[in-house]
């Protein structure tokens, strides 16, 4: 974060954070500073002082510090083993006539000393690979009630009212239950909400308290935009049970639902300004939520196509602070609804894996595509989010079986995190005990789809790579494959052939592997109810034979074989 702020940007915001609302000619007087002088920048990792606005004409002094131990009276920053919010008021003083006036205490964020991570770059190439062998994600949004371009958005309770603070979300959120879930629904990683409509943070944000609700008016109309309990360690603390990946959702540039003032105070209108104090800003927000958790987060989820964080430098020193704790930290841009669009070079250099956002899954056979990108697809038609109460009953949900294919075609080609399934998580009032978290319909599918088809045959999808010796084509819906798709393990000597359109004999007809290896001869149907059937290969002069035996059928959802490959 700081490490990498320009000079010239830090003196923009400085001006612009400080004296605002200063106009060329006023009449200055010590009471009118004090009351514009809402805001000192947090000090930079390297700084060791507390950076005082310089003003023609008065002096600026810290007048008191409610901990003189982490900053003393002089400015100088004593980092504290903690990080430590303090607040200081400062004192202005006339040089002509002498008159003294205070501000309000202010906010300053002092973080403890910054120890660079010692990750090798064998480590952080390791973390990457590690997630783009991911094949399958569950994303779940968790909001409070926002005013957005399409009026008023929140999650609701089972009964469909809605969640109206952020400290109510917070407090009604279920961490061991929703742990629990993640893994019923055998997720390899999770993405969960630490921010979204208006930034309201499910973490108590210090960025969000000294930039928006310590600054505001008396009478402002803006809502709380951090929560007292912190949603995300809870998750953390509940993941690591079952071992789950946590991956967070955040938007850099969700200035657009902020009220009025809000957008004042961080200078989310500024184009003239390049956007300057907006960053700022963001960057502050993204270094609280890395020191917080980027030892147990595995990657950041980009929303917003970086809107007024503009790719180039200004990306850079944002991609640099959400690294700078975690090296090998996974960061996924949203690439909105640009399905069946492949990007060969990074569209934005803020980030390394790209999204597709699909708004429902109805027809995963037909309308849907695999690539490279990560498809982040809404089960149900619904919301990103519990809109309706759990009497709802969606039109059309995909079933386990249609989910089941779509991953497994996903899972032989994407490198960015395969099929990412966003539900909703109903948020509960003390004492309640649901029958489900999740939507009806959706949870029994989605847990059905793992434990009828994942689970008994994760080793053919899981942890793999995608096949050299029958490499899946991009960009394809499930119904065009011409047969299938192939995974193989990591020591690239079993091979997993996933027959998800099967021919009309007992024989499937495959080319010579691109790759030039062999096939061996005997092979074995991995069946979903944990049996297996031996199978012959044969090799013939097209390729190779697949030869079901006689008292076998191909699997209408999937037959996986299982076979070894070895060089010729």
């Amino acid at each position: 974060m700081y490490l990498y702020a320009r000079k010239k940007e830090v003196s923009k915001v400085k001006k612009i954070a400080w004296l605002e609302n200063i106009k060329s000619g006023d009449t200055l007087s010590v009471e009118k500073l004090a009351g514009l002088i809402d805001f000192i920048p947090c000090p930079l990792n390297t700084d060791n002082e507390i950076s005082l606005p310089k003003i023609d004409g008065f002096d600026v002094f810290i007048s008191r510090s409610e901990r003189e131990d982490i900053v003393d009276l002089s400015g100088r920053i004593f980092r504290p083993e903690k990080t430590t919010p303090v607040r200081l008021t400062l004192g202005i003083r006339n040089n002509e006539t002498g008159e003294i006036a205070e501000t309000a205490p202010l906010l300053v964020p002092i973080y403890k000393p910054y120890v660079k991570p010692t990750l090798s770059r064998e480590e952080i190439e390791k973390a990457h690979r590690s997630y783009q062998r991911k094949a399958y994600g569950v994303f779940v949004h968790f909001i409070s009630e926002y005013m957005s371009d399409w009026g008023a958005l929140s999650s609701v309770y089972t009964d469909g009212t809605p969640v109206k603070t952020v400290d109510e979300l917070s407090e009604a959120f279920d961490a061991k239950a929703f742990a629990r879930t993640m893994n019923e629904l055998g997720a390899e990683y999770v993405v969960f909400t630490a921010w979204h409509g208006d930034t309201r943070t499910l973490f108590p944000s210090m960025t969000n308290r000294r930039w928006r609700d310590d600054r505001r008016k008396k009478d402002s109309d803006g809502a709380k935009t951090y929560s007292e309990r912190d949603v995300i360690a809870d998750i953390i603390k509940e993941l690591q049970t079952y071992e789950i990946e946590f991956h967070l959702y955040t938007h850099p540039c969700d200035g657009h639902d902020f009220n009025e003032e809000d957008q004042r105070l961080t200078g989310w209108n500024d184009e003239e300004g390049e956007y300057a104090v907006w960053n700022r800003y963001v960057n502050e927000l993204y270094y609280e939520l890395c020191e917080r958790y980027a030892d147990h987060v595995t990657g950041l989820w980009f929303d917003g196509q970086y809107n007024h964080v503009n790719n180039g430098e200004v990306q850079q020193r944002l991609r640099n602070t959400c690294c700078a704790f975690n090296p090998g930290m996974i960061l996924t841009a949203n690439l909105a609804f640009e399905e069946g669009k492949i990007y060969e070079t990074p569209r934005f250099n803020g980030a390394d894996y790209f999204s597709w956002e699909i708004p429902n899954g109805i027809n995963l056979e037909t309308e849907r595509k695999i690539s490279r990108h990560q498809s982040d697809i809404n089960i149900a038609k619904g919301g990103w989010f519990t809109r309706y109460p759990n009497t709802h009953k969606f039109p059309i949900i995909p079933t386990a079986e249609e989910m089941f294919r779509f991953l497994v075609a996903i899972s032989s080609v994407s490198k960015e995190g395969g099929l990412l399934a966003a539900t909703e998580f109903y948020p509960i009032r003390s004492g309640e005990m649901p029958d489900d978290y999740l939507s009806p319909g959706v949870g029994d599918e989605m847990r059905r789809l793992n434990r009828e088809y994942i689970s008994p045959v994760k080793e053919s999808i899981f942890n793999t790579n995608d096949s050299k010796a029958y490499p899946t084509k991009e960009n394809i819906s499930v119904c065009d494959l011409s047969w299938g798709v192939a995974n193989e393990s990591l020591d690239g000597k079993t091979i997993y052939f996933h027959v998800l359109n099967a021919p009309h004999t007992k024989k499937l007809i495959l080319p010579e592997p691109k790759d030039k290896r062999k096939l061996s001869s005997d092979a074995l149907i991995m069946h979903f109810n944990g049996e297996k059937t031996l199978v012959e290969i044969q090799k013939i002069e097209e390729g190779y034979a697949i030869i079901l035996p006689e008292e076998a059928e191909w699997n209408k959802v999937d037959t996986i074989i299982k076979a070894q490959i070895f060089e010729a």
